[in-house]
């Protein structure tokens, strides 16, 4: 069964991709729900253009859904796209998920925002 987090937002791609590292991070494998760009790109419906919408989840990660495991297409949740989130997406789960959960919900590499925001 599909897990619903929280929150979530919904991004046209065209905003998204203004983040530098979105092509090569869109190159997910194909494991817990996720789509390589590849297989999107080949399915009628799964193709991606400006037009798209994407939800980023409150971990970080974007989906082509509401649900938090499926459908991941971005999933490289590392300080500078977290900054992206919130600075230009204004994007900030933190009220609706709380401080901790927000915390033990997005990867380890991520927990420590202050130290390099550029990685």
């Amino acid at each position: 069964m599909a897990k619903m987090g929280k929150y979530c937002k919904a991004y046209p791609i065209e905003t998204l991709k203004q983040f530098g590292d979105w092509t090569d991070a869109m190159l997910v494998s194909p494991q817990r729900g996720q789509l390589k760009e590849a297989e999107l790109q080949s399915s009628p419906d799964g193709a991606l253009d400006d037009g798209s919408y994407l939800f980023v989840q409150e971990n970080y990660t974007v989906t082509r859904g509401i649900f938090l495991d499926e459908g991941i297409v971005f999933e490289a949740v590392k300080p500078k796209w977290v900054k992206f989130c919130k600075e230009t997406l204004q994007f900030d789960p933190t009220p609706f998920v709380g401080d901790a959960d927000l915390k033990s919900a997005i990867p380890n590499s991520v927990a420590t925002l202050g130290r390099d925001p550029e990685t």
